[in-house]
């Protein structure tokens, strides 16, 4: 599958207005809250890369400490980091599943993240689980999960 281009990206996900208020009022950033701050509160969505990503923490993590619209906001950026990156693409394929033991969406912050996506970022999201299962069929993990979320999540009417 081809890359998606960026302007496809920026179309689907507008780079206004960046999310002013980004930590979880239940949450605990702990050791990761100076790096949010640094790289993420204030920059739009284009401007961070996967060196930020890397940084900070796994998007699971991220995902615990930051609200459901600043973690929507801040995706594609992470879909478009990774996508031709093997060794982080299942960074992305974890940060558009429910991070639970069987990848059930319980939480209300799940519910509100998924509730956030239009039918046009949805396949972008839906594109790039394909291309993620494309590329790893060899390991078959993260495949497999990618199957899962468009099967149960993305493609769920």
């Amino acid at each position: 599958m081809m890359a998606v281009e960026i302007d496809e990206i920026r179309h689907a996900f507008p780079l206004a207005p960046i999310p002013c208020e980004i930590f979880r009022v239940d949450g605990n950033a702990g050791d990761i809250a100076d790096e949010l701050r640094q790289r993420i509160l204030g920059h739009k969505w284009d401007e961070i890369s996967l060196v930020d990503w890397a940084n900070i923490a796994s998007p699971v993590a991220v995902a615990m400490s930051i609200t459901p619209k600043a973690f929507h906001y801040y995706l594609p950026s992470l879909l478009y980091a990774v996508w031709d990156d093997r060794s982080y693409i299942e960074w992305g394929v974890y940060a558009v599943v429910p991070s639970n033991k069987n990848h059930v969406a319980r939480s209300a912050w799940w519910k509100e993240y998924i509730g956030l996506f239009t039918e046009d970022q949805r396949e972008i999201v839906k594109k790039f689980l394909e291309h993620a299962r494309d590329v790893d069929e060899s390991c078959g993990i993260e495949a497999g999960l990618a199957n899962e979320a468009l099967d149960q999540i993305w493609n769920a009417k």
